[in-house]
């Protein structure tokens, strides 16, 4: 219960400020990462298949004027994008389950996407070199 509590025994939950989330999907090109602060959320995306989608920019919303998230205010709010970037990498940089040491988005895609793959062939395929050459196509 401590560390749900993000606390050790005795002490008092740590209190950020802010939640962060990731979203890492075996059908999806990129995983999602998401910083909501006050009323701003910041949605930071990995690596994309850019030679299929291109690159997938950062998105900015004002969840109390703007609850359904239509407009994107990242290009309008450059300073707010960086701020809450720089949180994100942060917060993605430490704890027992980070996968780059300095919270890059990126490196943390590639390297969840290195575990499904080996995770997909490990499970579901008896002839992994049939597989490899579909994926080299």
């Amino acid at each position: 219960l401590p560390l749900l509590r993000g606390g050790a025994p005795g002490q008092p939950p740590r209190r950020r400020g802010y939640i962060v989330s990731q979203y890492h999907s075996n059908m999806g090109n990129t995983a999602s990462y998401c910083l909501v602060q006050g009323r701003l959320k910041y949605v930071a995306f990995g690596r994309a298949l850019n030679r299929t989608f291109g690159s997938y920019g950062p998105q900015l919303f004002d969840l109390e004027s703007d609850p359904a998230e239509v407009t994107n205010l990242a290009r309008t709010r450059p300073e707010e994008v960086a701020r809450l970037d720089a949180l994100l990498r942060a917060e993605l940089g430490s704890g027992e389950n980070r996968l780059s040491p300095d919270g890059d988005p990126d490196a943390i895609d590639a390297a969840a996407k290195r575990l499904q793959q080996a995770t997909f062939l490990e499970h579901f395929v008896r002839d992994a070199s049939r597989l490899r050459a579909q994926w080299e196509r």
